[in-house]
């Protein structure tokens, strides 16, 4: 099992991921800063990146982010971007969910009851 991820690492990932978002660095660069800041693994945090773009659109995503980053990334989108980024949001996270579910994987209850709760 790799590290436990961190508030500091949700955290600069989503600073991060942003930057991303709005090209105002590249993503090998955004990668190499959350690694140098937060000694999170490459992959993770390429995770929370790709996670925070398709969450902007409302997109399903894949890569499973735990429950406390699914929480931070949805009420800072809220806060950052108002009522129709979380919407986008809260149907890409609600998606992610029933993926999760169809791989054979079993539930993120967790992260359905927190989408729950924020809808």
């Amino acid at each position: 099992m790799g590290i436990a991820i961190t508030n500091q690492m949700i955290e600069v990932s989503y600073d991060n991921a942003k930057k991303v978002y709005h090209k105002q660095i590249e993503l090998g660069k955004a990668l190499d800063a959350i690694v140098a800041a937060t000694g999170m693994g490459r992959g993770s945090a390429l995770a929370y990146v790709h996670d925070f773009s398709q969450m902007m659109q409302g997109n399903e995503y894949h890569r499973t982010m735990n429950t406390r980053a699914t929480e931070y990334f949805l009420l800072n989108i809220l806060n950052d971007y108002g009522k129709e980024y979380f919407v986008n949001a809260l149907q890409a996270a609600k998606a992610h969910t029933e993926y999760y579910a169809k791989q054979g994987k079993g539930s993120l209850r967790a992260i359905e009851e927190l989408v729950q709760r924020l809808s």
